[in-house]
């Protein structure tokens, strides 16, 4: 096993953690979710997160980790941003700062 493989969640989760994990803890659904989700898509999550004013919601999580990016952009107001969901799926390490996310949008 990789040292990737064997750091807690919370590493891979980067500044996202406490929100997610605070989410996580009352949805045990939810953590199951991000603890089997793809890498790419823990970006694709943070970026989700990223993009969107405090408070989150445990919805907003389960869509981010459940619907399909196109649709989870249209809801953001992202849809018309070429080349997006490609970025996205080329971010590979541990998760981007907050600013980062906010910059590729």
């Amino acid at each position: 096993m990789t040292l990737q493989h064997q750091l807690p969640l919370s590493h891979a989760l980067g500044w996202a953690a406490p929100e997610l994990l605070g989410l996580a803890k009352d949805y045990p659904g939810l953590a199951l979710q991000l603890l089997t989700v793809p890498k790419q898509r823990l970006h694709f999550v943070a970026f989700v997160l990223a993009m969107t004013a405090a408070p989150i919601s445990v919805e907003l999580v389960h869509q981010a980790v459940t619907l399909p990016a196109r649709e989870v952009l249209g809801r953001l107001g992202l849809s018309e941003v070429r080349g997006l969901r490609r970025v996205l799926g080329r971010i590979y390490g541990p998760v981007l700062d907050r600013d980062q996310y906010q910059e590729i949008a």
